[in-house]
């Protein structure tokens, strides 16, 4: 099938040739009967009308034939027009005789789908950025207002007081992830590599966090054998504190957390908590920037962290996953791989 429509525009181009070939033979053979057999100027009318007649319906034969060639680069100008003019839904007819046409009609409808993929996606960002940022912002602007009453007690200023300073947290950590995320977007290798102790950096995400799980008396159940991995330290250190945080804000008071890391096979490590769990849908949506869809899972947040944490692991070649049901905890599972030249 593809052979047969890659070969109609070399048919149409050897039907021209050819064309122009018998309209020159044409015009030898009648100058020949013409001037060799002296026919009268009267009798010569006929040869002359027949030839041109000929000509023209040849001409006209092949116009048409051109013109429907042209058809589809005419709409794929017009098209790419549209597109300069910021119009993404535009589409081009596929079903096209000839494969190069077909093919290029199919990649252009990949392209505009793909910009309107971008557009959305960079709309959507710049919404949600916006609307992360008025939230801490008003909760500063008015607490600050509210503490210079001279009235307040100490009671209500340290109340107000701790308000804006989680708030300019909030800011602070949502605009660090985005200046990573940011950075690490167009990135597709990991770079500054050396060999660590994967146990003992889990451990230390767990001592950073130690004020967060501990105000919430959260049970730590760590199973860390002695693990080296080669990788960017700084890099991973942000996946830790991202999934660990992710899963002290969703267990419950008096709740349980366990960490396990297993190198049987790949390196594998499983954060486990019993909190409040999540839906299937907010399970396959959790990894993307800004998402909220879950109503059940209202704790403060900016659906930055795990969409900054399934970066990296891709980067490491790794791969991060979800399991979770409702009121019944989640399961984060990172798996990373293991280069045995670069383990020791």
């Amino acid at each position: 099938m593809r052979r047969r429509n890659s070969s109609m525009l070399m048919k149409l181009t050897i039907f021209v040739l050819i064309h122009i070939l018998s309209i020159s033979i044409s015009l030898l053979i009648v100058g020949y009967f013409i001037f060799e057999f002296s026919i009268p100027v009267r009798a010569r009318f006929p040869f002359i009308i027949t030839f041109f007649s000929s000509i023209i319906t040849s001409t006209v034969v092949i116009a048409l034939s051109g013109k429907e060639f042209i058809r589809p680069i005419v709409a794929l100008n017009e098209a790419i027009k549209e597109v300069i003019f910021g119009n993404y839904t535009v589409k081009i007819d596929e079903d096209q005789q000839i494969t190069e046409i077909a093919d290029m009609a199919k990649n252009f409808n990949k392209m505009v789908k793909e910009l309107s993929t971008v557009e959305m996606l960079g709309n959507n960002f710049i919404s949600n950025v916006s609307h992360e940022i008025k939230s801490p912002l008003a909760n500063i602007e008015g607490y600050s207002t509210l503490l210079q009453d001279e009235n307040l007690t100490q009671e209500e200023r340290n109340f107000y007081t701790q308000i804006i300073i989680d708030s300019t947290k909030q800011l602070s950590n949502m605009t660090n992830n985005i200046l990573k995320l940011s950075k690490l977007e167009n990135q597709e290798l990991v770079f500054n590599k050396t060999k660590f102790k994967l146990d003992e950096q889990i451990r230390e995400a767990l001592l950073i966090l130690e004020s967060q799980w501990s105000s919430k008396n959260i049970n730590l159940f760590l199973e860390l054998p002695p693990t080296i991995y080669y990788g960017n330290e700084d890099l991973l250190m942000h996946v830790w504190l991202n999934i660990l945080e992710n899963a002290i804000k969703f267990t419950n008071d008096n709740g349980n957390i366990t960490v396990e890391l297993d190198t049987s096979n790949d390196i594998t490590v499983k954060i486990i908590d019993d909190g409040i769990g999540m839906s299937k849908e907010t399970c396959n949506h959790v990894f993307e920037k800004f998402y909220q869809g879950d109503k059940t899972r209202n704790v403060i947040g900016n659906g930055l962290g795990l969409a900054l944490a399934k970066k990296i692991i891709d980067l490491c070649n790794g791969n991060i996953e979800v399991k979770s049901e409702l009121n019944k905890g989640a399961t984060f599972i990172v798996k990373l791989p293991i280069l045995s030249k670069n383990q020791g």
